[in-house]
């Protein structure tokens, strides 16, 4: 899969990079795994790519937090979500 990954903290012009990255394993028991299909980059993932956010993710890291995509899989238990389901996250 596609994501937007930072290795060092910088300018976001410098260090942003599009990676391929490994796929996430079939979701748990309660969990979900959703296909992002359109992701912003907000003023906190900026802050995060220049190191000035207060909490740093260690390197190198996936940017962004929310998203719009298709509900690709269901855990047990989750019975209010189907496949195929758009769904979006993040606050709302």
């Amino acid at each position: 899969m596609r994501a937007a990954l930072i290795k060092a903290f910088g300018e976001p012009t410098e260090v942003l990079e599009l990676a391929d990255v490994p796929e996430p394993s079939g979701p748990a028991a309660g969990e979900v795994l959703v296909g992002v299909e359109y992701a912003p980059i907000n003023m906190n993932d900026l802050y995060v790519i220049q190191g000035a956010f207060p909490v740093r993710p260690s390197l190198p890291s996936v940017v962004g937090n929310e998203g719009v995509g298709r509900v690709l899989a269901v855990g047990s238990g989750v019975e209010h979500l189907n496949r195929s389901l758009l769904v979006s996250s993040g606050e709302t």
